[in-house]
């Protein structure tokens, strides 16, 4: 019975083992993502912050970014790309040439999510301008059949998923 006990029984770890049973991920990229992020965040003008949250909802929150995880990613794109010019290029064509490439290479991978986030409000816009009839449709419609606004935007936002719909139900949920 003993033995059967222990082999059941919770096993007290010490500090390191829980650490070290954390994913890889969670244990050392995520504190250098963090690190990045928020170093970005200090040196980034408000203006700026406020209006990179603008674009991020304007996106449709890709990915549940915030302000500081957009910065990081841009941070880490642009380490990433300069650092592995400077790995390839520099037995190539030398230190001093490896390093101004690096340097193009770090504002190429910091300004790229900009670009991908300007495509992502673009096509959004897009999806939302094609939805609008339907959806103008189905509002009108479900006022004349007697319900309030507020009925109506539910029920269009129940009758399809896109992204005018999504805005339908955050504005519903937000009231």
């Amino acid at each position: 019975v003993r033995v059967r006990l222990d082999e059941y029984a919770v096993q007290t770890s010490s500090l390191e083992q829980l650490e070290l049973s954390l994913p890889f991920t969670d244990r050392v990229l995520r504190p250098f993502f963090r690190g990045v992020s928020s170093f970005l965040l200090r040196r980034t003008p408000q203006q700026s912050i406020e209006r990179l949250r603008h674009d991020l909802l304007v996106a449709g929150n890709p990915g549940n970014l915030d302000v500081s995880d957009f910065l990081g990613i841009k941070g880490i794109a642009a380490l990433t790309l300069s650092g592995l010019t400077m790995l390839f290029l520099s037995r190539m064509i030398g230190f001093w040439g490896a390093l101004l490439c690096a340097g193009g290479a770090a504002l190429v991978g910091y300004i790229f999510p900009s670009f991908w986030l300007r495509s992502r409000i673009s096509s959004r816009r897009k999806e939302i301008t094609k939805a609008l009839p339907d959806c103008l449709d189905l509002l009108v419609i479900s006022v004349e059949a007697g319900l309030g606004f507020d009925g109506a935007m539910q029920k269009v936002a129940e009758k399809w998923d896109n992204p005018l719909t999504r805005e339908f139900g955050r504005a519903l949920a937000a009231a």
